[in-house]
């Protein structure tokens, strides 16, 4: 028979096409007749019309399913043997009402079976073919939808990978629920097919408790009488996946167990498998948990005579490099290498598995990882040599030991790193672009840029293309390193980039560019780059690191306008919104903008930034808590507030405002150093004190010139020294401090204040003591000593000058040696300053 012929002896489409062809012809003609032979063949005038039956169709139907499955290119190379395609002829034979050649429902199922290999309409075909049958089902019995139906446009949904899959396959089974109640005759109760199908796609997508649900369901249909719905081993290993791929590892162990009791008891009819079990191990591998409790199941499993298999092995192994064990990791591919050897051919070790426990090792970063890395190279070489492992190691196996010396302390890292890029290409393993970024990223690290770039030179001869993280690396390295000609190179390097014909800036090298340019307070750069990202048509997109940036660009700006031009940046990102939300970094940012700019509006300013924060925090911006810093910089601004002589600035006048951070009274309210008291009862109800807040404090009281200005400066130096001595403050004690509290004491106008300025001296000197003596008997300092400064020797010899005691060039003899000792050459303001002093000496000499 020539359809058969076509179908046995031609290529499958060709095959297909001609055996299609047939059938229509025969169809259209409903007889047997020999027309047109040299395109169509012969057909045999014996053959009866018996011969043209669904069955005949439905041969060919299945041979286009199989030529479908095997090379599914077809789809592409004959529009006539699309899916679609067969469907509309396939209707057009049911459709003529011919008494031959009927297609019936498993036709049509088997089309939607074949689809599934043509993933742009397999749902869709799948979805039109149901609703054909639906609608002809009660007319042409031959067409009513079955189990296998709906269960193959299942699968047509699982194998799609569509967000919806999993709620289109539930819709289907709740749809066959439906029909078989409405339509009992029809066969399409769910069975446990479309059941572990629906739960598959659930897993898939890391659901358990939708598969939870599922299982509920079926539990009580088999309660109820339908035993074909007892949830089975199948059922059970999707709800496992499930909770593997949603990391519930405690869950996963606790169901595992319960499989293992109701096998036992007979309610379960299938051991847990080795599926089972792997699963589970799975579960650990993606997680921090215990390895010990995944080997624990491992043993398990053996002791079931259950036969791990590599995935088992490898999940363990997994296990114990996520939590930095990597010597027990080592032990147990030993252990897997010889149950190879002894026969289990099922867990034959693989390179992959050798480069996980090497990538521990990057990861361990302990003194002879390196050596411990090479170690296993050598090994994973002589195996392959013996035939022992699968193949040589490769280049991903290459690049994990290159990790391990590009984050090695070693002194030989970088010569290590280069040697096993030339045992590569001996090996005949090329590197890849990720070799030669580790190898970037090795010396960019040891602060050797020059010789990075030499790489990069290497990699381009060697016929390697750098790629956007080569560069990102080295633009990173430039921006951090302080050379003088960073700038130049960064700039040219982001030009190559930009030149380039298969190379896109990314936000990283946004980013790091707009931090070359923070850091040397270029704002008009900064914001020239932002407006790049902004435009329409740039395909990267500034982020709130991006804005963050830009505002710390203004903020590290000399010019007069820093302030405004960084709370203008704050204003787009707010503006901006969606994923670019300002966090307390931006806006602290911008506070420290009007810190630096010495302004006495900086208050003022900073108390509406509060409020701003105060308000998008209310709406739901939990990142706008303010934080320790927002409360060192608001004491801060207080300080200036004060012009040189302690009185308020007339830029101030009486509109100082109330204190967004807590309640004060009036008179506090036109007093900054009571707004900085008020402001530092309010941190203390959400942060501790560290050492910059206690030095705001004191400035401000140094520069209020209050009466007890000297006071109040000297009770927090006092207790700030106290909780760095406990470690209550974990910070070093600054000059600063003590500068300011003998500055506090000199504008106070008390006629002790030389005395109270030299107890301060005395306190710095004897902190200074005791640190070394607790250095000389613990072997090692923990605090750095705080070391007197030109600016701290101005602020004692102005208190001195201004005093009335006797013997001033005693004092300022004391202080000489002093300098002298700390080696603190004298600006002019000190020699001004020690001229004073001497003048009573002078006068006492030539009077």
């Amino acid at each position: 028979m020539t359809v058969l012929w076509w179908l046995n002896n031609a290529p499958a489409d060709e095959g297909t096409s001609m055996a299609l062809r047939l059938l229509e012809r025969i169809q259209k003609d409903d007889s047997i007749s020999c027309e047109n032979q040299g395109s169509l063949e012969e057909i045999a005038s014996d053959e009866t019309e018996d011969l043209f039956t669904t069955d005949l169709l439905n041969l060919v139907v299945n041979n286009w399913r199989k030529a479908a499955a095997e090379e599914p290119l077809l789809f592409g190379g004959d529009p006539e043997l699309s899916a679609r395609s067969l469907f509309e002829r396939i209707k057009a034979l049911e459709a003529s009402g011919s008494a031959i050649l009927q297609p019936d429902v498993h036709t049509f199922s088997m089309i939607m079976d074949g689809a599934i290999h043509d993933s742009r309409q397999s749902v869709l075909v799948g979805h039109d073919i149901l609703q054909y049958l639906l609608l002809h089902a009660t007319t042409h019995p031959l067409l009513r939808p079955n189990v296998y139906t709906f269960s193959t446009l299942m699968n047509s949904w699982v194998k799609s990978g569509r967000a919806e899959a999993p709620d289109k396959v539930e819709e289907l089974l709740e749809q066959m629920h439906e029909l078989s109640f409405e339509e009992p005759e029809w066969d399409v109760a769910p069975n446990q097919v479309t059941y572990a199908t629906a739960i598959d796609c659930w897993a898939q997508q890391g659901r358990p408790d939708r598969v939870e649900t599922l299982l509920q369901e079926m539990h009580e249909e088999s309660r109820n009488g339908n035993e074909e719905l007892k949830p089975a081993l199948a059922s059970f290993n999707g709800y496992l996946l499930a909770l593997a791929k949603a990391g519930d590892v405690d869950k996963a162990q606790a169901v595992l167990d319960q499989m293992e009791r109701l096998y036992e008891s007979g309610e379960l009819d299938e051991q847990p498998s080795v599926i089972s079990y792997s699963t589970v191990l799975s579960a650990f591998a993606n997680s921090k948990s215990e390895p010990e409790v995944a080997e624990s199941i491992l043993q398990r499993m053996i002791d079931q005579d259950i036969s791990p298999n590599a995935i088992s092995y490898n999940s363990v192994i997994n296990a114990y490099v996520n939590s930095k064990n990597i010597e027990r990791a080592e032990e147990l591919l030993g252990e897997m290498h010889q149950s190879f050897l002894q026969g289990n051919v099922q867990v034959r070790p693989t390179v992959q598995t050798y480069t996980v426990v090497l990538s521990g090792w990057s990861k361990l970063r302990s003194s002879d990882a390196g050596e411990r890395g090479e170690r296993l190279l050598r090994l994973m070489r002589d195996l392959a040599n013996s035939g022992e492992l699968d193949s040589p190691p490769d280049v991903v196996a290459y690049n994990a030991v290159l990790d391990i010396w590009a984050k090695s302390k070693s002194r030989d890292a970088m010569s290590r790193a280069q040697a096993l890029i030339e045992t590569m290409e001996i090996a005949g393993v090329k590197p890849d672009v990720y070799s030669y970024n580790i190898l970037i990223r090795s010396f960019t690290r040891a602060r050797k840029i020059v010789e990075a770039e030499g790489v990069l030179k290497t990699m381009m001869d060697a016929g390697v293309e750098p790629d956007i993280t080569t560069y990102n690396t080295l633009l990173d390295a430039w921006s951090k390193s302080g050379l003088r000609q960073a700038t130049a190179r960064i700039r040219s390097l982001f030009r190559v980039i930009k030149k380039h014909e298969r190379l896109e800036p990314d936000l990283v090298t946004y980013n790091t560019l707009l931090h070359s340019f923070s850091k040397g307070g270029n704002g008009e750069q900064a914001e020239s780059l932002l407006d790049e990202m902004c435009n329409h048509g740039s395909r990267v997109r500034p982020d709130s690191i991006s804005f963050n940036t830009v505002i710390a660009a203004w903020a590290n700006s000399t010019d007069p306008e820093s302030p405004q031009r960084a709370e203008a940046i704050l204003e787009r990102m707010i503006e901006v919104g969606g994923r670019v939300r300002p966090d307390v970094i931006s806006f602290n940012s911008v506070m420290g903008a009007w810190v630096r700019s010495r302004s006495p509006k900086a208050f003022r300013q900073c108390e509406k930034l509060l409020s701003i924060m105060n308000e998008m925090r209310q709406e739901g911006n939990m990142a706008l808590q303010p934080d320790p810093v927002t409360f060192n910089t608001m004491i801060a601004t207080c300080s200036l507030m004060y012009t040189s002589d302690g009185s308020l600035d007339e830029a101030i006048g009486d509109e100082i405002s109330g204190d967004d951070l807590s309640e004060h009274d009036d008179s506090s309210s036109i007093d900054p150093a009571l707004q900085a008291e008020s402001i530092l009862e309010e941190m203390k109800s959400h942060y501790s004190p560290n050492g910059k807040t206690y030095g705001a404090m004191i400035n401000v009281w140094a520069r209020s010139h209050a009466p007890d200005a000297g006071e109040k400066a000297e009770a927090y130096l006092r207790e700030l020294i106290g909780k760095v001595s406990s470690g209550a403050v974990n910070e070093n004690l600054r000059t600063f401090e003590f500068t300011s509290t003998i500055r506090a004491w000199g504008n106070s106008g008390d006629p002790n204040a030389i005395y109270k300025a030299d107890e301060i001296l005395h306190l710095l000197l004897q902190y200074n003591h005791q640190l070394k003596q607790s250095s000389e008997e613990n072997g090692r300092g923990t605090k750095a000593l705080v070391i007197p400064d030109k600016f701290l020797f101005h602020a004692i010899l102005k208190v001195l000058a201004a005093s009335n005691v006797q013997d001033k060039p005693k004092y300022a003899d004391r202080l000489l040696l002093l300098m002298k000792e700390y080696e603190v050459k004298p600006s002019r303001a000190v020699v001004q300053l020690l001229e004073i002093c001497y003048r009573q000496r002078v006068e006492e000499m030539t009077g």
